[in-house]
């Protein structure tokens, strides 16, 4: 793209500060990595938790950029290259990177809350595929499409890897995209160029308080979606049973969005009952489009109530982009909706007819939620298998121990991505919250002694981890998957019993 175009964008912090070395230079690249600049690309100095891009303006020189973006302080004295400065470096990154990778699916979703974003993103696009609408999610396990996947490596990516995802997929023929908002992302300004035409707000409890310290700036952050990138006559679907429903409707009122509320208070998506069934749960459902509603009764292969208010967030999202859908056909594709890899996944069962099932559940609400919820399909013991990660909020630990000894019969705490922390020391943390808790270092070793205890009528969590591929300790990331190590596990077990039965 030309430098002259390039620069276009509406953003009144940047500032050219160098008259331009070749206004009809061709950008190559846009990165805000130093180590993926290329000759001709511009690179965007950001200001880090660890580290300051502007570190690396000498290293990027040095590949050859021709433009740099960074705070006005920063600013240097090449003359030969072409200096934007902004003293919201991550905002004006965004805003060019939209402009640099246009074009973007016509219908985005952006969906925020501590838990649930990722099913919410999944349901949302397995609706649209029913529906007949080529469509994609972008978050926690990468960018997914019919026959199409990469992983990103955060939630909610880097504004220019986010905005190239978005190009790829629109040239791929996706018109909607359901787009996870982290806090990480909003409060960096990720996605300050991402043109959102509806919004999501699906819950808010303790998480990534390393970061944000407190729940006034992780609620902030939050709301940024609403107050800032949400265009004013958006849509915006939100949880009705959330504490925070009220200060968030105020923000999406003054803006004049058009509100979609959902929940088992009486909500425009209205859950009315629900039946825990062996393979998911019974529902009966109420839609209220002004004056006007239809009552629907379905069966879900869902298992846990979450799982449904996640679904109904997912319907607000689809019928919000698009208001003229018939309420019917989405409401016929729910039953067709499966769960998501590593959400509350059924991965195994044992000969005794014992469950295991696996949640990504890594918070005290997640945990709180997953084991309750399991709770009702619990005809004996309820086992939960957990730890907490290192280098994360220390606060949560105790919690997430308390929510276990509080909703579980039987707690296995052991490790999950302990970092740069000493995984004992984090253990015992936890288990300042579970004393009668097993504390088991080794999370393979957990998992064999778990299924080992499992008896006909159990059910085992085990939480944490999810669909992640690896276990992190220290800077190496060693391969480790929960749903294959519990599958190794039941069929040890279930080879023990069936020797054990030959024997006698």
């Amino acid at each position: 793209m030309k430098l002259k175009d390039l620069i276009l964008i509406e953003d009144d912090e940047l500032k050219i500060t160098f008259p331009l070395a070749d206004a009809s230079m061709d950008i190559k690249s846009l990165t805000s990595d130093s180590r993926d600049v290329i000759k001709n690309g511009l690179f965007a100095a950001l200001r880090g938790g660890e580290r300051n891009g502007a570190d690396y303006i000498d290293s990027a020189l040095e590949k050859g950029a021709a433009a740099i973006l960074c705070h006005p302080s920063n600013q240097g004295n090449d003359g030969k290259i072409t200096w934007m400065t902004s003293k919201n470096t991550r905002h004006s990154y965004a805003k060019l990177a939209a402009k640099f990778y246009d074009p973007q699916p016509d219908n985005i979703a952006a969906i925020t809350g501590t838990n649930g974003k990722t099913s919410i993103a999944s349901f949302t696009a397995q609706i649209w595929s029913f529906l007949g609408k080529k469509s994609a999610t972008i978050g926690t396990l990468g960018v997914q499409a019919e026959g199409y996947e990469e992983y990103t490596g955060l939630t909610t990516p880097d504004a220019a890897v986010l905005q190239k995802s978005l190009r790829g997929l629109k040239k791929r023929g996706v018109e909607y995209v359901a787009l996870e908002a982290s806090s990480h992302g909003l409060d960096q300004s990720r996605l300050d160029g991402v043109h959102i035409s509806a919004a999501a707000f699906c819950n808010l409890t303790q998480d990534h308080f390393d970061y944000h310290g407190n729940f006034a700036n992780y609620f902030k952050a939050k709301e940024h979606l609403f107050s800032h990138l949400l265009p004013e006559g958006g849509t915006a679907i939100l949880n009705h049973d959330c504490e925070y429903f009220e200060k968030i409707e105020k923000t999406c009122s003054e803006r004049g969005h058009k509100i979609i509320t959902v929940g088992v208070k009486k909500s425009d998506i209205w859950l009315k009952e629900q039946k825990p069934t062996l393979q998911g749960q019974d529902i009966k459902l109420r839609i209220c489009w002004g004056q006007d509603y239809k009552d629907y009764a379905l069966s879900l292969s869902l298992v846990g109530d979450f799982q449904a208010m996640n679904l109904l967030m997912a319907v607000g999202i689809v019928r919000g982009i698009n208001p003229a859908q018939n309420i019917d056909e989405i409401i016929e594709a729910l039953e067709q909706v499966r769960p998501v890899k590593g959400r509350m996944e059924r991965a195994a069962n044992l000969n005794n007819g014992a469950g295991i099932y696996i949640d990504y559940a890594h918070t005290p609400d997640a945990l709180k939620v997953a084991l309750e919820a399991l709770r009702k399909h619990t005809r004996a013991k309820l086992h939960v298998l957990f730890g907490c990660g290192g280098d994360r909020d220390m606060s949560k630990r105790i919690l997430m121990g308390q929510m276990a000894e509080t909703y579980a019969d039987v707690i296995y705490v052991t490790d999950d991505n302990p970092r740069s922390e000493d995984p004992a020391i984090i253990r015992a943390m936890v288990v300042e919250g579970c004393k009668a808790a097993k504390n088991i270092e080794n999370r393979r070793d957990a998992i064999v002694q778990a299924v080992r205890n499992l008896n006909k009528g159990d059910l085992l969590l085990v939480a944490g981890k999810g669909h992640e591929q690896g276990q992190l300790v220290g800077k190496v990331n060693f391969e480790f998957d929960d749903v294959t190590e519990v599958k190794n596990a039941v069929q040890i077990q279930n080879n023990d019993d069936i020797n054990r039965k030959k024997s006698l």
